[in-house]
């Protein structure tokens, strides 16, 4: 996001092509770039980026990274969100940083599983029921001194959004 975000992205499709070295533009193409390569270094650990730090221009690293470390699907990622949301726990933390945490979570889930359906009630019908899954999620995740408005919000109807849920759970913490 932070390539992408500073319209520097062209330099990992190869899409801003490198200026011949007698160009006028050629040293702010270069600064650009290194820019480039030092935020794709910045998200490496030092082990890792021993493998890529030969290469010169920041399409060279990432074509490699590409390769190394994404094999055309998600399906890893999505498990490992899952897994997370799954286990996750309040543990005494506060509750908006727990919900917090778990909201991130959806939200990288809703952007690598993009739904396939067309018609309007259809996905509506859809985001209700991942709702709901986010519900109960959260409310497993909480501590044990929330047991009594835990059983309330699953008592509701119609049953609430996550973020309902949370003024719930919020309300009720801060009294």
């Amino acid at each position: 996001m932070k390539i992408a975000g500073r319209e520097k992205h062209g330099h990992l499709t190869d899409d801003t092509t490198q200026p011949a070295a007698t160009d006028l533009t050629y040293n702010k193409w270069c600064v650009s770039d290194c820019q480039v390569k030092s935020w794709l270094f910045d998200a490496m650990q030092p082990n890792q980026m021993k493998q890529f730090i030969r290469y010169d221009t920041a399409n060279q690293v990432w074509d490699p990274i590409k390769k190394t470390y994404f094999d055309g699907s998600d399906e890893a990622k999505i498990y490992d969100l899952h897994k997370r949301s799954f286990t996750m726990k309040q543990n005494g933390a506060p509750i908006a940083n727990y919900y917090s945490e778990l909201t991130e979570i959806f939200q990288e889930l809703d952007q690598l599983n993009p739904s396939n359906m067309k018609h309007p009630s259809d996905i509506e019908i859809r985001r209700k029921e991942i709702d709901r899954l986010g519900v109960y999620i959260f409310l497993v995740g909480l501590d044990n001194n929330f047991d009594q408005i835990r059983g309330e919000i699953l008592r509701m109807e119609p049953k609430p959004e996550p973020e309902a849920a949370y003024t719930h759970i919020k309300r009720e913490s801060n009294r």
